[in-house]
């Protein structure tokens, strides 16, 4: 029998919720600062929870996205640190493959930390923060966004977000056979 071409596609989602009324935490991490591991250490009494997910569903678009980037189609925007957003969603909707946004009623498009995206060997990590001003709703969906295109899209309740605090988003995506 012939051997099969096989493609996984792993994703892993993880949220650190911070106590930080002042956004020092926030601006910290987001400008490259410290980092999640060192701010586990210095605010380790601001810290409310961590929360992973694994998995999501690749969106059409998102895949045509990849195909025009891997054969140097022109005008497709990369997923860099200039143009790559993780955007969250109040919408409590199962992601469909079809689907050209994340929905709900309420969302904000957080741009990258410094310094991300990053690839390391077969993975692409991509981090965003979110300070005490900015997407304070539900968070159910996140998304990968280029400023064009949402890649993937991931529904899990993580809670609502408050004035009060800062939460992180680290988005780890895998290639492997």
């Amino acid at each position: 029998m012939p051997k099969v071409d096989k493609l996984k596609w792993r994703t892993v989602s993880i949220v650190q919720k911070w106590y930080d009324p002042n956004d020092e935490i926030a601006n910290a991490i987001r400008s490259g600062k410290i980092t999640i591991e060192y701010a586990k250490i210095k605010y380790r009494r601001n810290l409310l929870g961590e929360y992973v997910k694994r998995g999501n569903i690749i969106l059409d678009g998102g895949a045509t996205a990849i195909l025009q980037l891997l054969t140097g189609a022109p005008g497709v925007n990369p997923y860099n640190n200039a143009n790559a957003r993780i955007c969250v969603s109040n919408n409590n909707s199962t992601p469909s493959p079809s689907q050209t946004d994340l929905g709900g009623t309420q969302s904000a498009c957080l741009p990258m930390n410094s310094g991300y995206p990053t690839v390391s060997g077969n993975t692409a990590t991509f981090q965003a923060t979110a300070s005490t001003s900015q997407a304070n709703f539900c968070w159910y969906t996140w998304g990968l966004f280029n400023g064009v295109t949402y890649l993937n899209a991931v529904q899990v309740n993580m809670g609502t977000k408050t004035d009060v605090e800062t939460w992180t988003i680290t988005v780890k995506l895998q290639v492997s056979t």
